[in-house]
């Protein structure tokens, strides 16, 4: 039976004042302990059906304090009990004891991966990184975390950003910085300091392939040009530097195309001049791109090594995430934190013309000659030797 739309509505409000009522009841006054899990019990009550048959899921912000069977956490949290199946299928899960001696069996090889290969290095006198800069650290919810940006990143920014009360901060602004989006540069002023980290602190971070993460980054933010920041960080200097144009141009000739250009970039018009090599395209090739990279230093954290963003080796994660079983392992490091599932997000690759997968990267960099890709395997060799990455490059030669 389907009641008016009018009726449904009224209802829906009825049940959001009636979670408020027991809420204040079950814990005396807003800003005391509040079970999630209890919580979520009442949410599902309310969980009406509109006239296209999509569930309507009450929303709402409660203070969330210390002395629940959850470790609470002394910040503003979205409770939203919208789940994605896959998701919860992987959450129910890892409920089962096998399942979780499979995770906790990687987690340990990783780990021991990651120390032998740091004593190697630095017994070879290599030069580790040892940033804590990016380091982020959340000592209410004995959480550090080291955001690898194109490697799942989003998700945990989004999700803590959450926990944390920045995302309503937010809500209006895209971009503070040329490169630091606003989630991030409120999350990095909420973090405490990296110095100071207790015992009892689970550390992580997510690594990918480093060459599938660079190609990634490359066509994300800088191959098509429309994300001005990168453009003007290091798309405009490589095309300008290593596109070809013809001899007889002079400084002025590639100064005036170059200018034109822009203005293409700038306003996003559609329609290019063939006769400017600038032009064609728009982006700097994946070559020119490199050759920036490589060549002039022009890096950015889409594209810095592990060790030079994170320093792993100092750094010492708890759990290593992988790419490769990214949301198993996101979900792992929510059941040991013991953290609800509420608010965090499948992954989902934005890259416009598809994610970025092997055979991706491969393609791009069959496109580079062999020295310009024997520059990436020694640029990025630590990350692979330390998180167990193949990166021969035999096959380019």
């Amino acid at each position: 039976m389907r009641f008016p739309a009018g009726f449904r509505k009224l209802a829906l409000v009825f049940g959001m004042l009636v979670i408020i009522v027991i809420l204040t009841l079950h814990s005396g006054l807003f800003g005391v302990p509040v079970n999630l899990s209890y919580v979520n019990s009442i949410l599902r009550s309310v969980n009406l059906s509109n006239s296209d048959g999509a569930s309507s899921v009450a929303k709402l912000d409660l203070y969330v304090g210390e002395g629940s069977s959850l470790p609470m956490i002394t910040v503003r949290q979205r409770i939203n009990y919208q789940v994605d199946k896959d998701v919860e299928d992987l959450w129910k899960g890892l409920e089962d004891e096998k399942t979780i001696q499979v995770v906790e069996s990687d987690m340990s090889a990783r780990r021991k991966r990651l120390a032998t290969k740091c004593d190697m290095f630095a017994a070879a006198n290599a030069t580790l990184g040892r940033s804590t800069s990016s380091f982020l650290y959340f000592r209410d919810l004995k959480v550090g975390w080291c955001p690898v940006y194109k490697a799942g990143s989003s998700n945990w920014k989004n999700y803590f950003s959450r926990l944390t009360g920045v995302t309503k901060k937010c809500e209006n602004i895209t971009k503070i910085g040329p490169f630091g989006t606003c989630l991030h540069n409120r999350l990095l002023r909420f973090s405490h300091s990296a110095k100071h980290v207790e015992e009892s602190t689970l550390k992580f971070m997510v690594v990918r392939h480093p060459f599938e993460r660079l190609v990634s980054a490359f066509r994300d933010k800088v191959e098509g040009a429309d994300k001005r920041p990168y453009y003007n960080g290091v798309g405009r200097f490589a095309k300008f530097k290593y596109r070809k144009v013809p001899e007889n141009f002079t400084e002025e000739d590639k100064t005036r195309l170059l200018q034109q250009s822009d203005v293409k970039v700038h306003t996003k018009m559609k329609t290019t001049d063939p006769n400017n090599p600038y032009e064609n395209p728009l982006g700097p090739t994946f070559t020119e791109f490199s050759k920036a990279v490589l060549l002039d230093g022009k890096w950015d954290m889409h594209w810095a090594s592990y060790q030079r963003w994170c320093g792993a080796c100092n750094l010492n994660p708890d759990v290593i995430v992988k790419f490769e079983t990214l949301n198993r392992d996101n979900l792992f490091v929510l059941k040991k934190l013991n953290l609800p599932l509420d608010g965090f997000e499948a992954h989902s690759n934005p890259t416009k013309t598809g994610g970025t997968q092997q055979s991706t990267w491969r393609t791009y960099f069959s496109m580079l000659d062999r020295d310009i890709v024997r520059g990436y395997r020694e640029l990025y060799i630590i990350d692979c030797e330390l998180f167990g990455y193949d990166c021969d490059v035999s096959e380019f030669d």
